[in-house]
């Protein structure tokens, strides 16, 4: 088993061993934070939705990662336990590529931004080639979108300083992303609760709080998922963060390899002990 595949031969790799390449999804999500104590985007809700349709998801996982990832629009992965929290997209999802992007026009100058007044921002990442590579992408779907109505800079920081400077929310727009630890979808709403440690846009929405804390405290599955459902689409609405999209890892297996059933494996939790 090897533990990953180069990137540069990852194409190469899926043609020609094709029998022993793995491809997974896993359990997590990378999206971008909104400082929301910032002036910038605190009361400005059109603002934050503009700068999310801009972003070309599928563009992202195809053009750029490269990797088979999945283009995210929700607030929650499709895989986490069982697939209970799938079909929970925004709906301009589904829209036409021109749709969204005539939507994020509109939205953008209702906003009050605009050759007349440009939004000066900047990406805030950690030193990683791949987070370069997705802040200029980004960076340059956002001007491609709204022309001289903006003015992107990136800004790559080490990973101290990149920490440092998220806690204090001392940045405009912030890379981020999220492993679950376990498969519950708890492993997400946590992530937008106020006060939260993880909660690195410093969003709050008390209405969601009291929506999760009803859902933990029933004893009723269904109603349980009826009411963390509720809360995640009350929560997408404030887009305090960007959802872009779902990891993959991958894995060359032998054929020689039994008891590791790796494709539905999403947390990518194993064990020696299943190995033949």
């Amino acid at each position: 088993i090897t533990y990953t595949i180069p990137i540069d031969q990852y194409k190469s790799v899926k043609t020609s061993l094709a029998d022993q390449e793995h491809t997974v999804v896993f359990e997590n999500i990378a999206y971008y934070d909104f400082n929301m104590s910032s002036a910038k985007f605190k009361n400005n809700p059109q603002l934050r939705q503009a700068l999310s349709m801009a972003v070309d998801r599928n563009a992202l996982v195809k053009d750029v990662l490269g990797q088979d990832q999945t283009p995210l629009y929700s607030y929650v992965t499709t895989t986490i336990e069982g697939g209970k929290y799938a079909g929970l997209n925004y709906e301009w999802a589904s829209w036409s590529r021109d749709k969204q992007i005539a939507k994020a026009q509109e939205l953008f100058k209702a906003a009050g931004y605009g050759p007349n007044n440009p939004l000066k921002l900047m990406i805030n990442y950690n030193t990683n080639d791949g987070n370069k590579k997705l802040a200029l992408a980004i960076g340059s779907m956002w001007q491609q979108v709204f022309g001289t109505g903006i003015q992107v800079t990136q800004a790559n920081q080490e990973w101290k300083t990149f920490l440092k400077a998220r806690n204090k929310a001392d940045y405009d727009v912030g890379r981020d992303a999220w492993i679950a630890d376990y498969n519950s979808v708890d492993s997400y709403t946590n992530l937008y609760q106020c006060g939260n440690l993880q909660n690195n846009a410093k969003s709050c929405n008390p209405e969601y709080d009291k929506l999760i804390a009803q859902a933990q405290a029933s004893q009723d599955p269904e109603q349980r998922v009826k009411l963390i459902r509720q809360a995640l689409q009350l929560v997408q609405n404030d887009y305090a963060i960007i959802p872009l999209y779902q990891y993959t890892y991958t894995r060359l297996v032998s054929p020689r390899v039994k008891g590791y059933d790796i494709d539905a494996n999403h947390l990518d939790h194993v064990m020696s002990k299943w190995y033949k």
